[in-house]
């Protein structure tokens, strides 16, 4: 009986990740992690970020390395390199008119 009960699918185990208070079957515990609010995921954008699974969609809208589009040229890239270095090199990225008194902005055009 006691080999039985430590390799036993249907044996209840608690969930591993603090504060979990969920019991599950062992041969579902897999599937449990998956989805386990708690349960610590990295960022799927790279970044390296660690955090618990229900903080992830937060940390996603905040990340550096997610994926943004220049409002002027519209190329793709990421948010860190958008708003960075692209930013002085965006042809479409409005300049001053060089023309004393014109206030009109115009595409910047490299």
């Amino acid at each position: 009986t006691g080999v039985h009960l430590t390799q036993c699918p249907d044996y209840l185990l608690p969930c591993p990740n603090k504060r979990c208070e969920e019991k599950i079957k062992r041969r579902l515990m897999t599937q449990h992690r998956a989805v386990c609010p708690l349960e610590i995921v990295m960022c799927s954008n790279g970044c390296g970020f660690k955090c618990k699974r229900y903080q992830l969609p937060t940390h996603l809208l905040n990340c550096p390395m997610r994926i943004v589009s220049c409002p002027h040229c519209q190329h793709k890239g990421e948010h860190r390199s958008i708003t960075g270095v692209h930013l002085t090199q965006c042809p479409d990225y409005p300049i001053p008119c060089p023309n004393n008194g014109c206030e009109k902005k115009i595409k910047r055009c490299l």
